[in-house]
């Protein structure tokens, strides 16, 4: 089973975002060493909304019987637990910042745009869960 757990990767798009977002944290002195981390808190913050709205709208008549700290919170654990498994565990970070450390600074400016536009999609489709639910 630990095998199995090691072998486990997220998409290519999400471990780019990752390195985009690590290297961009990378650069200030407060978050040198502990970039991996908040590159991994940065996505799970972002797409634990998203699983919320896209559950939501899959799913209308258990999730909105529920409340909110029945909702939120076990999904909330869920997405961190995954992106936990997906990035954390063993280190695997470090294998996606190996698999991208090729890219030019050039590169990574436009990663950043496109990691940034990424960020607004997910928060748009989540908004109306966000706001109004």
């Amino acid at each position: 089973m630990k095998e199995w757990l090691v072998r486990i990767r997220p998409p290519k798009y999400l471990r780019y975002f990752f390195y985009i977002a690590y290297s961009w944290y990378r650069g200030y002195k407060s978050e040198r060493n502990e970039a991996h981390a908040t590159a991994i808190v940065l996505l799970w913050f972002v797409h634990t909304p998203l699983l919320l709205r896209v559950l939501h709208a899959f799913n209308k008549g258990i999730i909105l019987e529920l409340n909110e700290y029945q909702t939120v919170y076990p999904i909330a654990i869920i997405t961190g637990l995954l992106f936990y498994y997906l990035f954390w565990y063993q280190g695997k970070w470090r294998i996606y910042v190996e698999e991208f450390k090729h890219f030019k600074k050039k590169d990574r400016r436009k990663g950043t745009v496109y990691l940034f536009i990424y960020l607004l999609i997910c928060t748009l489709i989540s908004f109306d869960y966000i706001f109004f639910y």
